[in-house]
């Protein structure tokens, strides 16, 4: 998918709207994004799993429900081809860009976030999310998959055995918490760096992607920011939660709920042949830990295209 292709689907399907200027954005796993006039962004699905409709029919539902903006629909084509958003002005940080923050900044991170999630865990029009029909989360699904993906992990000559060992641990604990989970609360479901705003670090200017949004248990919007942002601000995004909410959440189940997910990640990858991410994975997999998180170790993008030099083999 190239500025090209997308410059056609517009003129096709949305011919009120003329392209002065197009450029990709980063895509995510489920779909292809580019900026149009530097205003509005495109979404096209790369996997038939990125439901379009169901994305635009959130972002309708949950307008104007937040302090920090999240986009505004603009247009979706009859047959799905694509989403059309206003674009939340700012940039997109990196795992490293946030590890080189000082702590203030990370601390205005973890404010932003806490707030957004109070305000997203509070939202209880519940007769318009069922006009909707935003899905439960899977918790069945979620422990079949942590059994079926553990006997792979432990075939992975790239893992140390006191890292197969902990994987172990923390399959049991995201086991034991998926058994007795609850659908009580709207989760954003994939809330990590790369789908948060900054208009300058610290500062949030909003939160993206809101594909995934299910009915679920609150602790699944806090795994994805141990791993991405480290263990620190995660402690910090939860006690500003309790501030707010004055609901706990254990770090150490959003932890191991992450570990899962990277671990699943790491296996979607390597099957779809989109390996240049693995290493990594299987780096944070060796070397993160709750008492020994990313904020001591930065990846250089010379220890990537080292790693990038021997991937895991397909399972």
């Amino acid at each position: 998918m190239d500025t090209r292709d997308v410059q056609q689907l517009v003129k096709k399907e949305c011919p009120d709207l003329l392209v002065e200027s197009i450029k990709p954005l980063n895509h995510g796993w489920y779909n292809y994004t580019f900026l149009i006039n530097e205003t509005i962004v495109i979404r096209i699905p790369k996997r038939h799993s990125y439901n379009i409709k169901k994305e635009w029919k959130v972002l309708e539902l949950l307008e104007n429900t937040f302090t920090t903006p999240i986009p505004k629909c603009y247009h979706t084509s009859a047959n799905a081809e694509f989403l059309a958003v206003e674009y939340v002005k700012g940039f997109c940080a990196t795992t490293t860009d946030f590890m080189s923050w000082s702590e203030t900044e990370k601390k205005n991170t973890a404010k932003g976030i806490a707030r957004f999630l109070s305000e997203l865990h509070g939202y209880c029009k519940t007769e318009k999310c069922t006009e909707i029909d935003i899905d439960l989360y899977n918790y069945s699904k979620e422990v079949a998959d942590i059994a079926e993906e553990f006997n792979i992990v432990q075939t992975w000559s790239e893992l140390s055995d006191d890292t197969k060992i902990y994987v172990q641990k923390q399959a049991e604990i995201s086991t034991s918490f998926f058994l007795s989970a609850k659908h009580n609360v709207l989760v954003h479901n994939d809330l990590h760096i790369g789908n948060i705003v900054f208009s300058k670090p610290g500062n949030i200017a909003g939160f993206i992607d809101f594909d995934a949004v299910k009915h679920g248990d609150r602790t699944l919007d806090f795994a994805l920011i141990g791993s991405t942002m480290g263990w620190d601000t995660l402690i910090q995004t939860i006690a500003e939660y309790q501030t707010l909410t004055g609901i706990s959440i254990d770090p150490f189940i959003a932890w191991a709920i992450n570990v899962d997910y990277l671990i699943s990640l790491t296996i979607k990858s390597i099957k779809c042949g989109e390996l240049n991410s693995v290493p990594l994975y299987i780096w944070w997999l060796n070397t993160a830990r709750p008492e020994k998180t990313l904020t001591q170790e930065i990846l250089t993008q010379k220890d990537l295209q080292n790693m990038l030099q021997s991937t895991v083999k397909k399972p």
